[in-house]
């Protein structure tokens, strides 16, 4: 896809333009059914149901391939669906001989890249996309300097996207899709480009001013942090399929499958043997060790399992004698992380990382590992 292509998203400003100062709109209320895509002998989207209610950020999750630009192209109009229908709210805008042009979908798209004219002002780059509105020059004007001081770079208004580094370059993209103040607002994981100080910084005024603004906003990404850092609802995708969706605190908690929990962060994994209940937990015996988790669909006693460990509930002891509740391990790494230690332990079953503590245990040591269980999800081996 050409700037030019992009540039049609990025400015899209409604199906009909406004007189007079622009309002805050409610919102789309987006759906879309059944969406599939090919390109030749790979399936981008393999059937995909979506729903995102007005004024909530959403972010998909996913690995490269998964699909997950393929849908938000497709939501943006960039892309036709082979199959598969789009509506805002009860309107339909894509699906059989229906597919209404990005221009006309009243929604803006911040791009990874940018996408801004080089030979225009950083006003001239956010004026452009109030170029279907009928305003008078000194409310666009006005509309222009408006939201170029909410984000910062009120005092670029003269300087060329040349002139200015990623940082405020993306600013300026983030202000050119909010000047409209559009009904949609999505995100091509506009952050990755950019260094880590930059990236928290951006990400919480891209939260702030979206949620300001009152847009539905479909973000996607495939960091993990990001995600769970800015979404109402977050939906997983895997090989064009909807994996799982529901709140950053549903996905983390109780990831529906091994693919979830991996892709949203374990320290590590060992494998088992599932005993069954006791005390609101399942039990599972690994090596000499029982462990107390929570189980996944399709754990059922006697059955092999792997023990999949997120990072926060893992934790350093001292190793005492062959409690069943501790894994015995030794300290192969660490990591100084500002608020503490990160480790590395090497245990009989398997290598556990990101073992955290406030103190530094030294390479070599001794210790044990204590796992809560609430953070420990028990699956039916493939």
């Amino acid at each position: 896809m050409t700037i030019i292509e992009r540039k049609k998203v990025d400015v899209g400003t409604g199906v009909e333009p406004v007189a007079g100062a622009v309002s805050a709109p409610s919102g789309h209320r987006v759906r879309v059914r059944g969406a599939r895509k090919r390109y030749g002998a790979v399936e981008a989207l393999a059937g995909i149901d979506l729903d995102i209610e007005v004024g909530k950020f959403m972010v998909l999750l996913g690995p490269s391939g998964s699909g997950k630009t393929t849908l938000l192209r497709g939501i943006a109009g960039i892309e036709r669906f082979d199959a598969g229908t789009v509506h805002f709210g009860d309107n339909p805008i894509s699906g059989g001989q229906k597919h209404a042009p990005a221009e006309r979908r009243d929604l803006s798209m911040v791009f990874q890249d940018y996408a801004l004219w080089p030979h225009l002002t950083v006003e001239q780059n956010v004026g452009y996309a109030l170029r279907r509105r009928r305003l008078d020059s000194h409310t666009r004007r006005k509309l222009v300097n408006e939201t170029l001081e909410r984000v910062g770079l009120d005092a670029k208004l003269e300087s060329y996207p040349g002139e200015l580094s990623g940082g405020q370059q993306q600013r300026v993209a983030l202000a050119r899709a909010l000047v409209a103040r559009p009904a949609l607002l999505l995100f091509d994981e506009p952050l990755s480009n950019l260094d880590a100080d930059l990236r928290e910084r951006l990400r919480v005024e891209i939260a702030t001013l979206t949620r300001e603004s009152g847009a539905t906003a479909l973000y996607i990404t495939h960091d993990q942090s990001e995600a769970f850092a800015l979404a109402d609802e977050i939906g997983v995708l895997r090989a064009g399929l909807l994996e799982q969706r529901g709140t950053p605190e549903d996905i983390f908690r109780s990831p529906a499958t091994q693919f979830v929990a991996r892709f949203t962060g374990i320290a590590g994994s060992f494998v088992g043997r599932a005993v069954g209940d006791r005390d609101g937990y399942f039990r599972v015996r690994v090596g000499d060790h029982e462990l107390s988790c929570r189980a996944a669909a399709g754990v059922t006693p006697g059955s092999l399992v792997d023990l999949l460990i997120r990072p926060t509930a893992s934790s350093l002891g001292e190793r005492l004698g062959d409690q069943p509740a501790q894994i015995p391990g030794t300290v192969v790494d660490i990591a100084f992380r500002g608020r503490g230690y990160e480790h590395v332990i090497e245990s009989a079953y398997g290598q556990l990382t990101s073992v955290f503590d406030t103190h530094p245990w030294a390479r070599g040591s001794a210790c044990a590992i204590r796992i809560d269980p609430d953070g420990c999800i028990a699956y039916p081996q493939p």
